[in-house]
């Protein structure tokens, strides 16, 4: 079990980093087409498309941090009022809810990019994107999201079990 959560929380914290790290790239694009604009009276041409894939790709990298760090929106107004027992089921239910809800979507991205994939179809701008990239980032964020979802559930069973003996 250790070395599964290690994992987990190993490509979590990479998702993390990579999200951070596309943040900064976004941010110097910015900056640059900024200096472009304003004093070359030129552009890159693709900004506002990068950025676009930039801000979906840090979406999608970040949840599996987040959920990590409890930094999700939950509903602690509803759970503060339950007795454990209850909390943990309610917690385990949802947690399952949703990750049988992602892995759906994750599944769509797989079967979407592996299309792209294998078309070899482009974005059709300047920037001439394979499509394939950007779903490729957002299914391994899915991938992740769902991967900390299972620690979650494992973790919050186990920590029930382990209180009940």
């Amino acid at each position: 079990m250790r070395v599964i959560d290690r994992f987990i929380c190993g490509l979590t914290n990479i998702s993390a980093v990579v999200a951070a790290t596309i943040c900064v790239l976004m941010f110097l694009l910015i900056i640059a087409e900024i200096v472009l604009r304003t004093f070359f009276a030129t552009s890159t041409y693709m900004m506002d498309e990068l950025v676009g894939y930039g801000v979906a790709a840090m979406t999608f990298l970040g949840l599996a941090y987040s959920l990590k760090t409890e930094a999700l929106i939950r509903i602690s107004l509803v759970l503060d009022k339950l007795n454990p027992r209850a909390r943990t089921f309610v917690d385990v239910a949802c947690a399952t809810a949703t990750l049988l809800v992602i892995a759906f979507v994750a599944n769509f991205f797989w079967i979407s990019l592996f299309r792209h994939y294998t078309r070899g179809t482009s974005s059709g701008t300047m920037a001439d994107v394979p499509n394939w990239i950007p779903e490729a980032v957002i299914f391994v964020g899915l991938v992740a999201f769902c991967l900390q979802m299972v620690a979650f559930i494992l973790s919050r069973v186990l920590q029930r079990s382990n209180n009940s003996n």
